[in-house]
């Protein structure tokens, strides 16, 4: 399944998981997404929390991007993560990133980013 709570302690835990949201890019044998990552997050987020789930954490196979610096360093550019992040806040309490080398943790658009 695409989504699963989890218990923690006393806590539920909703984890929400999703494909690189271009998958169909790197493999144009798979069909294009019929809804953008954010809306499809949202959607299964917000059911959990009818169904009384405590925290909603999104584990999305997408990552910061990487950009060179003034100084011709690679560093991470979190602008388009940023936006994923903005559209879900206050709906998940976290997001997990992957797919790209670069690192980023903090807090993206009001929303903790690992």
């Amino acid at each position: 399944p695409g989504s699963t709570v989890l218990a923690a302690g006393p806590w539920s835990v909703g984890v929400i998981g999703m494909t690189h949201p271009t998958l169909d890019v790197f493999n144009p044998t798979l069909p294009a997404a019929t809804e953008s990552l954010d809306t499809a997050i949202i959607r299964v987020a917000e059911e959990m929390r009818r169904d009384g789930v405590d925290f909603v954490i999104a584990a999305v196979h997408d990552g910061v991007d990487a950009a060179v610096s003034a100084a011709g360093r690679l560093e991470p550019d979190p602008r388009r993560m940023e936006d994923l992040c903005r559209a879900m806040r206050g709906r998940v309490d976290a997001v997990l990133g992957s797919h790209t080398l670069q690192r980023c943790v903090g807090v993206l658009a009001g929303v903790p980013f690992v």
